[in-house]
């Protein structure tokens, strides 16, 4: 945990939760106990609210599934103090080193066992010294291909928890695959792992590539101008470090295990797994080498086939989260995900008669460069007079016959007790409302909900910015029974955003999938101001299908007309 934190996130106690399973089973306790342990981590881990604030507000966290009573007196004591008894009482009977051998690829805590009690193995390095002697491959069950395994595991062990916002990593990762690709050594190169999967934050970048000659491309990617730092160099695999301490893995291979290769490594780690036991009930293998019925190996052409052998319909990167996409991909259920084709326009935009930088002529000029058949401008801390005096520009330039439509937009803020910065002769000027809080964060959840529900179910409300106000690794966001803001929302025909700023990204895709689910129509904006902030739609269109949406579930989906008439459907 961080010692700089007040609050203990869920992260932080699932990674509590975990190590306590792993402690657990490492000293032979209970199977059924260490199971419930892992469920409980992954319960945490992917839970849509904060436990610290969920126990803040007296709720019983007992009732949630996986959790029970002992296990959430074990997270109440990760949340008052950072720590676990019941973990702590393990770590005292072991050396220290024990919890991050424990961490190693492959290690796991039977192995992690073996290794203790036959070789006296109680830390990574010790571990890495096992395998340069040669010592590990003599032990039961191990051999020499799985000493390798782990001696590349222990030399590739992540030198930093640091995380990178998916904007921050994509333009490393561009030029990372530019640089391979422009190398002629790389037939295919792709990034795969959580960036590929779209994930708000990213850990590092695992780029599988294709090429006939591995160790070539190997010593050409080492030579990266950014490098920092080499962590491995192997004949098929390596590991840098560029100097913002992003770590970029690299795995090459040859044409025919590209596809099972880039699965195993694009993830997420249970649908990998969930795969795995699938091919196991066919009487099958999946691993990154290939699939093999017997010691036969199946042949595949693309990740496509990977899925149809096991009956599945394809799934995209970022449905690979275990959230339903395998029992959808059976039933031919899978959503059919909006694509950046299908957005014909920002509802979130700045013009410089507020806080933006370009001209009613630049905004149109950018807007058609970017396809769209309309943008939002939603202007917000203006006097009133001089937002009416805007809007008759607007009108006048609409009327010039651009061939972009410029929407009349106002961003009202949601004041405490749930009453907007203007009054109804503004907002009903304008064609677009958009309504969001910018201060009150520390009230309470009834608090909170009940002045977005106010905002949500005012007549002339179209959108709900950013609703739960978060910062990514900054502020958590408010606090908010979302239910009754989804069924609120449903009921009066407020759409809510996914705002595209990489900080935001709010809604989340968990919500997302959640509002989607409960008939909310959402929309897009980038609350952008400028040319390259109009680009963060790009990150709200990666949001939204994270959390599953399709076209008919996104206002940006449809044409001007039937925008203009959705807007103007309100009571």
């Amino acid at each position: 945990m961080n010692p700089a934190k007040n609050v203990v996130d869920n992260a932080e106690i699932a990674a509590l939760l975990r190590e306590l399973a792993d402690l657990s089973e490492f000293a032979g306790e209970n199977p059924f106990k260490v199971r419930a342990y892992r469920a409980a981590a992954h319960t945490v881990e992917t839970f849509a609210r904060p436990f610290a604030k969920m126990l803040q507000e007296g709720r019983d966290i007992s009732k949630i599934p996986t959790i029970g009573e002992k296990i959430a007196a074990k997270i109440k004591e990760a949340v008052a103090h950072g720590k676990i008894t019941a973990l702590e009482r393990l770590k005292a009977r072991y050396p220290q080193g024990i919890t991050a051998l424990l961490q190693i690829e492959g290690v796991g805590p039977k192995r992690a066992k073996v290794l203790y009690e036959k070789l006296g193995i109680d830390s990574p390095e010790a571990l890495r010294h096992a395998a340069e002697a040669g010592k590990i491959r003599r032990l039961e069950g191990f051999g020499e291909k799985l000493e390798q395994k782990l001696y590349r595991a222990v030399t590739l062990a992540k030198k930093s928890g640091k995380r990178f916002l998916y904007a921050e990593a994509e333009a490393y990762a561009e030029a990372i695959v530019r640089y391979l690709e422009q190398s002629a050594l790389a037939q295919e190169v792709t990034v795969a792992g959580s960036f590929r999967r779209r994930k708000e934050t990213v850990g590092d970048l695992d780029i599988v590539a294709v090429s006939q000659d591995p160790p070539a491309l190997i010593r050409h990617f080492i030579a990266y101008a950014s490098t920092k730092e080499v962590l491995s160099q192997g004949t098929t695999r390596a590991s840098i470090v560029l100097e913002n301490d992003l770590q970029i893995d690299l795995r090459v291979v040859t044409s025919p295990y590209y596809d099972t290769t880039l699965h195993y490594f694009t993830g997420a780690k249970s649908h990998v797994l969930a795969l795995r036991r699938i091919a196991v009930a066919h009487d099958m293998k999946i691993n990154e080498y290939g699939i093999y019925r017997g010691g036969e190996r199946i042949e595949t052409q693309s990740e496509a086939e990977i899925y149809r052998t096991f009956g599945f319909d394809y799934i995209v990167p970022e449905l690979r989260e275990m959230r339903g996409e395998l029992e959808a991909a059976k039933e031919d259920g899978l959503p059919h995900l909006v694509a950046c084709d299908d957005l014909q326009g920002d509802l979130h935009f700045y013009s410089r008669a507020s806080i933006g930088m370009l001209s009613l002529e630049q905004i149109a000029a950018l807007a058609k460069r970017l396809g769209y058949r309309y943008i939002a401008l939603t202007e917000r801390a203006m006097a009133p007079d001089a937002l009416l005096a805007h809007f008759e520009a607007i009108d006048r330039f609409n009327e010039e016959g651009a061939d972009v439509k410029l929407l009349k937009g106002v961003e009202a803020e949601i004041g405490l007790d749930g009453a907007l910065s203007y009054g109804d002769d503004i907002l009903h000027r304008a064609d677009v409302v958009i309504a969001a809080v910018h201060e009150g964060f520390e009230l309470s959840k009834a608090r909170q909900t009940a002045r977005l529900l106010r905002a949500i179910t005012h007549p002339r409300v179209h959108i709900i910015a950013h609703p739960t106000c978060r910062i990514i690794a900054s502020h958590e966001g408010v606090a908010l029974n979302m239910a009754a803001l989804f069924e609120a929302a449903k009921e009066h025909r407020t759409a809510l955003e996914v705002h595209g700023h990489p900080k935001r990204l709010d809604l989340n895709d968990i919500y997302i999938k959640a509002a989607k689910e409960a008939g909310v129509m959402l929309a897009l904006g980038s609350g952008g101001c400028d040319d390259k902030s109009a680009g963060y739609l790009h990150y709200a269109l990666n949001q939204a299908r994270r959390g599953w949406l399709e076209k008919t579930d996104l206002l940006n989906t449809l044409d001007t007309q039937a925008l203009i008439a959705w807007l103007k459907s309100d009571t």
